[in-house]
């Protein structure tokens, strides 16, 4: 985060950026999709390539937006690379799940 922060204070005058890509660049909502068969829900579902799809009639989903969590302190990682607890790695794993190992 931040060498990307970084070089975007380097490569990117804001004074050039159109309104709409300055807004585009904050920080927004969380949006959580979940399934929901009675859903009459229509927002998303638009197509962002009209050329190419079409838009989603039925979406059997509802969605929620809340705000995103604060920063984490400086001296904080705020998340610890681990293996969930019963998860198998190897030849041991259930076909249809390939590791190198298997491969």
């Amino acid at each position: 985060e931040k060498v990307l922060l970084e070089a975007e204070r380097t490569h990117v005058n804001p004074a050039r950026l159109k309104k709409e890509e300055l807004e585009r660049n904050t920080l927004g909502p969380v949006v959580t999709f979940y399934y929901d068969e009675k859903s009459k829900e229509d927002l998303f579902c638009q197509s962002t390539l009209p050329q190419q799809f079409t838009n989603v009639v039925t979406s059997k989903s509802r969605v929620m937006m809340v705000a995103p969590p604060p920063p984490f302190p400086a001296n904080e990682k705020g998340f610890t690379s681990q293996m969930t607890k019963g998860t198998t790695t190897g030849l041991g794993n259930p076909k249809g799940f390939p590791t190198l190992q298997t491969l």
